[in-house]
């Protein structure tokens, strides 16, 4: 879903809207004879089932972008990580033809989930970032 050029306020932005969503339903079987219990739950149970973005791209007045994502991931039982919402957001400025400075956060929704089993755990993160690009403009 889309839509460009809507009002906002007095002057036009253009705004796109997206959104996904993805269902997964893994069957395994164990073949005649196995003696193996565990690789059809730890298959079945590694994989989210359910994952759901929503994604917005502003393109606003005076060279300005606000970009807001936000994931949804169902659990993972076999690798004891629970489900779990987070957002992302990107606020950048064109300067001009070729820089762009932008303020990015990441996973802003709780200090840090789990993605994967219990080892690591990703964290909230916020940066500054410049972008030069030479011999192309926007």
């Amino acid at each position: 879903m889309a839509a460009n050029w809507i009002r906002f306020g007095t002057p036009l932005v253009s705004w796109k809207i997206e959104g996904t969503y993805s269902y997964l339903r893994l069957n395994e079987y164990k073949s005649q004879g196995t003696t193996d219990g565990v690789t059809e739950t730890s298959v079945e149970g590694s994989s989210p089932q359910h994952q759901v973005l929503f994604r917005s791209t502003w393109d606003l007045p005076r060279a300005f972008e606000f970009d807001p994502t936000i994931r949804y991931v169902s659990a993972l039982p076999a690798q004891n990580t629970h489900a779990y919402w987070t957002m992302d957001l990107h606020v950048g400025w064109h300067t001009g033809k070729n820089l762009e400075l932008a303020l990015v956060g990441q996973n802003l929704l709780q200090p840090r989930h789990s993605e994967f089993g219990t080892v690591n755990e990703i964290q909230r993160g916020v940066y500054a970032k410049a972008t030069q690009r030479w011999g192309m403009a926007k």
